[in-house]
């Protein structure tokens, strides 16, 4: 989950789609502040930097991970996401 997806994204096709879309900004970069982990969960604070049409952009997000036999199989992402609409 994330706080600009309509619904849960399930699967590691939904995941790939996720991060495909992330990682297809050409100077994207993030800044790790916090983690935090206790056995199989995780929390992180950190700062996605970029730009997309030549606009600066720095998302600050805290993401909660929890993790079962290295594969990651909850993660909700919380940012603002300026009022935009969901997307599914």
């Amino acid at each position: 989950m994330a706080s600009d997806f309509c619904a849960p994204r399930i699967g590691r096709s939904e995941v790939e789609r996720t991060y495909t879309a992330l990682f297809s900004i050409n100077d994207l970069s993030v800044r790790l502040d916090h983690v935090l982990a206790d056995g199989n969960h995780v929390a992180v604070r950190f700062r996605v930097l970029g730009s997309i049409g030549g606009q600066r952009f720095e998302v600050p997000i805290a993401d909660f991970f929890e993790v079962r036999d290295g594969l990651i199989v909850y993660d909700l992402g919380v940012f603002d996401n300026a009022g935009r609409p969901c997307r599914p």
